[in-house]
């Protein structure tokens, strides 16, 4: 007894290599259906981290895909991403971000009383310290 007609792979699958069947696209891929072969999801910022996806998804702000496809991973401390985008971005001259940053903030100064001991870099902070003894600053000082 034999079918009257083929059926399309349905959304997330694709059909077996024997034609016999359909399985789930693998992880890193998708498949809108009634296709014969799932696609990679290597468009900007594309990943798939389930099994039998209809499309692929798109990262969110603060992360970027896995080398693989497969999931994400956070943006490194100093770097950031407002999502969509297969690489984070690097905070500019005097700015930092934390590990997942959607964006870059600008370095703290050293506020009155206090005087600077190291500039801001990536994923730290500017270092601050208290004056000496009998000294004073200003708001931003660099040096004592």
């Amino acid at each position: 007894l034999g079918l009257a007609a083929c059926k399309a792979a349905p959304a997330g699958q694709k059909p077996t290599s024997d034609r016999h069947g359909v399985e789930n696209c693998e992880l890193g891929s998708a498949s809108s259906g009634a296709q014969d072969e799932c696609t990679s999801c290597d468009g900007n910022g594309q990943y798939a981290d389930e099994l039998g996806l209809a499309a692929c998804k798109v990262a969110p702000a603060g992360k970027k895909p896995t080398s693989d496809r497969q999931g994400l991973e956070d943006c490194a401390a100093g770097t950031y991403s407002v999502g969509g985008a297969n690489e984070c971005s690097d905070c500019g001259s005097g700015e930092t971000s934390d590990a997942g940053a959607a964006g870059c903030r600008t370095c703290a100064t050293c506020g009155t009383g206090k005087y600077k001991i190291s500039d801001c870099s990536l994923g730290s902070e500017t270092q601050c310290s208290d004056c000496p003894k009998n000294t004073f600053t200003i708001s931003g000082a660099t040096d004592i």
